[in-house]
């Protein structure tokens, strides 16, 4: 899952000597992807994840997707990953009380925009929305993760040499509970 992201994994059992199982989760803000593996490969009918309004079926492969603060889903199917050469594509529907959809084309996604609307018919998702949902999902190098701190010290410094240092103001044990513990002003850490 992305950042900001909220899942629930409401169901996971697997027997690995005979790759049998079934997956059951629930999406309700933020990116994800989900992989099918050996699950969804004896049984794709054994992955059902549940998007705010409806679910997506996965069948053997690899979806992303998003799910928007006023609850609308996209999801995209991504295919077999680049070490399953050879392998089927797969597909994954998209369904709620008023319809469902069947995508089974790498780069083509339904969205959901709400119970009481049927899922969009299947379309190309432009290079541009795709490269946001899959940014949101990359691992970040320690040299991002380097270059925001440094932004944000940066930032922090430029508010303390205007004057215009708010953040943190207050009383002992007041302060924003921060990545690596309380910011100024806070006791305590993780």
């Amino acid at each position: 899952i992305g950042p900001d992201s909220d899942i629930v994994l409401d169901e996971f059992v697997y027997n690995p000597e005979t790759d049998a199982g079934k997956v059951s989760a629930s999406v309700t803000k933020g990116v994800f992807r989900f992989i099918t593996g050996n699950i969804g490969k004896k049984d794709p009918s054994a992955m059902d994840v549940k998007l705010p309004a409806g679910t997506i079926g996965i069948r053997g492969t690899i979806v992303a997707g998003q799910v928007g603060l006023d609850g609308t889903s996209l999801v995209v199917l991504l295919g077999p990953g680049p070490a399953a050469s050879g392998a089927r594509v797969g597909a994954f529907d998209l369904s709620n009380s008023q319809g469902s959809v069947f995508v089974d084309k790498p780069g083509f996604g339904s969205t959901l925009r709400g119970e009481n609307v049927p899922p969009t018919p299947p379309a190309f998702v432009p290079p541009e929305q795709m490269k946001a949902i899959l940014s949101d999902l990359a691992p970040k190098t320690n040299a991002a993760r380097a270059e925001e701190g440094k932004q944000m010290m940066a930032e922090r410094l430029a508010q303390k040499l205007t004057g215009d240092d708010k953040e943190g103001e207050g009383k002992e044990g007041e302060g924003k509970e921060g990545e690596g513990g309380m910011e100024r002003g806070g006791r305590g850490g993780r």
